[in-house]
């Protein structure tokens, strides 16, 4: 049998254990229906809004959403198509690594499928290569670029890999905000090489640098004509950080490093120090550091298994064989030690270090609000919800929520989203209410613009619950941004809806008195 045949069994085998691993999770998260909310929007031909007639960029994740329209249009289920195609991102992610560890670095076989083993064992990989969302396509992207920064490099005259840079870069930036950092990164390595071959490399890397400011300019351009603001309304709720947030950003992002083993993480840094400076060692480690403090500074995240980290999970994997090969050198050359009984020996303990948060559970979880397996149920929740509220509510009224998601999205009715991510208003007025201990990303109150939109419900964070008149996830909202529940009594009035022996208990409007009548139920008494 020939070693590509072998190789290729072999990477089968890996693609296997990882679709094994990626259903295991197989999640769905509420921040996903807020793109699936725009792309049947304009699918349905409302535009790229999160209300109708309402012109607000409540996303960060443009191409995600521009790829799920089409479906949107079909009428197919955007929960599902999201979890397939994310799968499918992955996949290719882990082949893109093989081939590149086998044709750039030309490592041995090996050490060839260490990095897509490290990947596949990686219980972060595994949950957000599902979960709706665009974190698996932008992964996917980012190392897309990365691997063409690198045939730029080998391939100096050759202008297709220019042009296909610059529209990587361009996709990757649509995906999400940090692919500007990734391409400009990967950019300033490319430049750095003009200086050892002006004239043969700067056709190639002067096109790029103009096609790809060029896509930007054009992008920013129609942004302004759309929504009338240069930067997303996601930039003063998530990037607009506090900086008492900042230090619970360093933790969620030790807390990452500290997930894979302090032993592991050490080994791979050490080994990648004994490889000596190179360029690869360079760009990857990078991009590493750059994400690493670009999270910390927005806050971290409030979702688990490190989502945010995802996209440097790849280049991170690129490091274990690179290491090895350090460490390998080191042994063989100076320590006398033979490397061949302890480095497959260390490469089992560090790949069963990165399995065993799945089987064992992960101490190093920060924001941890709802672990990500109990989101199957709460998105089952909301969904029961969203039916209940479409089918008793009169159409037009305005809802108050907080999870914006999955409600909106199956009802099709008019929400405010009360953590301001589609609601400018929240977003960027002053005078807004900022707790220090809140959900990163999620650190923007302002209660009294909520009660003067006198929206006709206020649901706060819709939850069914064990006894009627239990306003604890209504009120939430207003008693971490210090406004008294009991104010909202005096336009409000408490009411409930049950479901399978459990209650939706919401705020109705005075004015809904009359309609609500036949469906809602008045509780007997109320406590927060």
């Amino acid at each position: 049998m020939s070693m590509n045949i072998k190789r290729s069994i072999l990477v089968l085998v890996i693609l296997i254990i990882a679709i094994i691993h990626i259903t295991s999770f197989w999640i769905i998260v509420d921040d996903a229906f807020i793109s699936f909310r725009y792309a049947k929007n304009l699918a349905d031909g409302h535009g790229l809004v999160f209300n109708k007639g309402e012109r607000v960029e409540g996303y960060t994740n443009l191409l995600w959403i521009l790829f799920l329209t089409p479906f949107a249009y079909m009428n197919l289920d955007l929960a599902f198509v999201s979890r397939v195609s994310g799968l499918i991102f992955s996949m290719l992610t882990l082949l893109l690594i093989t081939r590149f560890s086998m044709k750039e670095l030309e490592l041995k076989t090996e050490l060839v499928l260490l990095s897509p083993l490290f990947l596949v064992f990686n219980p972060s990989y595994a949950t957000w290569s599902t979960g709706g969302l665009e974190t698996s396509m932008f992964t996917f992207l980012i190392f897309a670029l990365f691997y063409i920064s690198f045939l730029m490099k080998s391939n100096p005259r050759a202008m297709k890999y220019s042009y296909l840079f610059s529209i990587l870069f361009m996709m990757g930036f649509l995906s999400r905000p940090e692919g500007l950092i990734f391409g400009s990164i990967l950019l300033f390595w490319n430049g750095l090489d003009l200086f050892k071959n002006y004239n043969e490399k700067k056709g190639q890397f002067f096109s790029t640098v103009i096609l790809s400011l060029s896509g930007i300019i054009l992008w920013f351009t129609w942004r302004w004509f759309y929504y009338g603001s240069l930067l997303p309304n996601h930039y003063n709720v998530k990037v607009n950080t506090p900086v008492s947030m900042i230090g619970d950003g360093l933790v969620y992002s030790s807390g990452f490093l500290l997930s894979m083993g302090w032993y592991v993480v050490l080994f791979i840094t050490i080994g990648v120090l004994l490889t000596g400076k190179t360029r690869i060692r360079g760009i990857v480690t990078s991009l590493i550091v750059t994400q690493l403090l670009f999270v910390s500074w927005v806050g971290g995240d409030f979702m688990g298994k490190f989502r945010f980290f995802m996209p440097i999970l790849p280049f991170i994997a690129l490091l274990l064989p690179i290491s090895i090969a350090g460490w390998k050198r080191k042994m063989d050359d100076n320590w006398k030690i033979k490397s061949q009984i302890y480095i497959p020996l260390i490469t089992v303990i560090i790949l069963f270090r990165t399995f065993a948060p799945t089987t064992f559970g992960d101490p190093y979880q920060p924001y941890f609000s709802e672990d990500v397996r109990k989101q199957k149920i709460l998105v089952d929740e909301w969904t029961s919800i969203a039916h209940m509220v479409s089918g008793s509510v009169p159409k037009g009224t305005v809802i108050a929520i907080t999870p914006a998601g999955v409600v909106p999205y199956y009802s099709g009715m008019k929400f405010l989203d009360m953590y301001g991510l589609t609601e400018p208003n929240i977003a960027k007025a002053p005078g807004v209410v900022v707790p220090t201990r809140v959900d990163p990303g999620h650190t923007i109150f302002n209660p009294e613009y909520v009660v003067s939109k006198k929206p006709g419900i206020i649901m706060g964070n819709g939850r069914l619950l064990k006894e009627p008149g239990d306003l604890s996830f209504v009120v939430d909202y207003f008693e971490r941004s210090f406004y008294p529940p009991r104010k909202l009594l005096g336009d409000y009035y408490p009411v409930y809806q049950e479901f399978n022996g459990r209650y939706l208990n919401v705020l109705c409007h005075k004015s809904l008195r009359k309609d609500l009548a036949n469906v809602w139920k008045t509780p007997e008494k109320i406590w927060f």
